[in-house]
């Protein structure tokens, strides 16, 4: 029986509640990108024979649609990149396990390309 009194992990709430924010998050910034990318895919496959299109009929929803999931993908990533200090404790960013350098390349992409821009730009487009 382990510390909190349960006999296995999977009857842990904690494990089992970050386990679900987890796989929720990234169902949703999954399902963003698709969108974004088959907005994009249309767009090039409507280009003409010597490869070039009008980009002006798509392109206001495609920014939206790249600068959202930029700016979930980035709060949501974090959030979830997080959880799995909550659930692995300290042990979490031991070398065997590394799964800090998962938060940390999510806040380096982050800070890299600020989603204020995007935010604005959301705005402005809306």
């Amino acid at each position: 029986m382990s510390a909190r009194g349960l006999d296995t992990a999977s009857s842990d709430p904690l494990l089992l509640t970050n386990i679900g924010e987890i796989t929720v998050g990234s169902r949703s910034v999954r399902q963003m990108w698709l969108r974004a990318v088959a907005l994009l895919d249309a767009q090039i496959a409507s280009a003409d024979e010597d490869g070039r299109f009008d980009p002006a009929p798509q392109e206001e929803e495609e920014a939206l649609a790249t600068a959202a999931a930029k700016v979930v993908a980035d709060e949501v990533g974090l959030r979830l990149a997080s959880r799995a200090f909550d659930v692995g404790g300290a042990g979490a960013t031991t070398d065997a396990v590394g799964l800090d350098r998962h938060w940390h390349n999510i806040r380096t992409l982050a800070s890299h390309n600020p989603d204020v821009y995007r935010l604005r730009a959301i705005r402005d487009l809306e």
